[in-house]
């Protein structure tokens, strides 16, 4: 019978047969039985390949040091891009958090087991995070912010000077007939003397281009950009004669910057006999209003893919420097 068993043992043993699957590695989880190295199990992005020999299986390339990164900059950037747009400012918050977050438990699962691919990995990564939040905040103030405020308003075309303020207070955007004008001619600067920066708060009646218009709606305004010895250059338009327009910034309708705004409409209407009737509305004028808030998506997307662009090519180069010195072969 022992003769019976050592054959069976034997056949079982022998060449090209498959081993059985109790204990094929040994319990310390770096060498099998016939002195082979065994992939990483500590790998957060991957657990190995049983089948692999001398190679680490637990090893970043340098492809996923290039694009990883990349990836997680274009994430955000459009994140920032979709929900700067929209006014989500939720989104704007709670992503780059959320990100920093989730590389911060990469980089200290990285660093409890030592892996320098990942620490390497997951300190790109945080780079893009910080590099992305700067170009999306960036972003967000310069255009997308004022793009979010002129999409939530009503635009307006052909607008007639005599058309009554209280039927717009919803808009963001007006068209008025060519025939209509920034009379320049009767602009009035009201200084603000309260505060020491003396403010210049300057208006100039719209009207149908003669001389007997006195019954005004809707005025160009601006600050610091009239006085005794220059005319009037407030607004986008810089004192050329257009017929588009946008609502005044909200920067410029405090319960402050509109109380002067108004002692300005009152002094302008002493002095020419205007009347404002019904109200009136503020606005910068600007010579295609809705070309201006389409430019303005328009850098806004063209930014962030010029930005990805140049990013992608940073992070191709910062691989090729550091993967020989990960590898410790500098």
């Amino acid at each position: 019978m022992y003769k019976e068993v050592a054959v069976r043992e034997r056949e079982l043993r022998g060449y090209g047969s498959v081993q059985p699957f109790n204990n094929p590695y040994d319990t310390d989880g770096r060498y099998s039985e016939h002195g082979m190295p065994l992939s990483s199990d500590k790998s957060m992005l991957r657990r190995g390949d049983p089948g692999a020999e001398d190679i680490r299986s637990d090893a970043i390339t340098a492809f996923e040091l290039v694009v990883i990164p990349w990836l997680v900059l274009a994430l955000l950037l459009g994140c920032y891009l979709v929900a700067g747009a929209n006014g989500q400012v939720f989104v704007l918050l709670a992503m780059p958090v959320l990100l920093l977050a989730v590389c911060a438990a990469f980089l200290s699962f990285a660093y409890k087991n030592r892996n320098t691919d990942e620490l390497a990995l997951g300190f790109l990564a945080l780079a893009s995070i910080i590099l992305g939040t700067g170009v999306g905040i960036y972003l967000n103030v310069v255009m997308l912010e004022e793009l979010h405020r002129l999409n939530q308003g009503a635009s307006y075309f052909n607008v007639l000077p005599t058309e009554a303020a209280a039927g717009k207070v919803d808009a963001t955007a007006m068209i008025f007939t060519n025939s209509s004008i920034a009379d320049y001619s009767r602009y009035f600067g009201y200084v603000d003397a309260s505060r020491e920066s003396a403010t210049v708060y300057c208006v100039a009646p719209i009207t149908d281009g003669s001389s007997s218009f006195t019954t005004v709606r809707y005025f160009a305004a601006g600050v610091n950009c009239c006085g005794a010895q220059e005319t009037f250059s407030c607004g986008k338009a810089n004192g050329e004669q257009v017929h588009g327009a946008l609502r005044l910034s909200p920067e410029l309708r405090t319960d402050h910057h509109l109380d002067m705004f108004d002692k300005a409409v009152n002094a302008a209407e002493a002095k020419y006999g205007l009347v404002t009737g019904d109200g009136y509305i503020l606005l910068d004028m600007i010579s295609d209003p809705i070309a201006y808030r389409d430019a303005l998506w328009r850098r806004a997307y063209t930014l962030v893919i010029i930005f990805g662009c140049v990013y992608l090519f940073i992070t191709a180069m910062t691989a090729f420097v550091i993967m020989p010195i990960i590898r410790g072969k500098a």
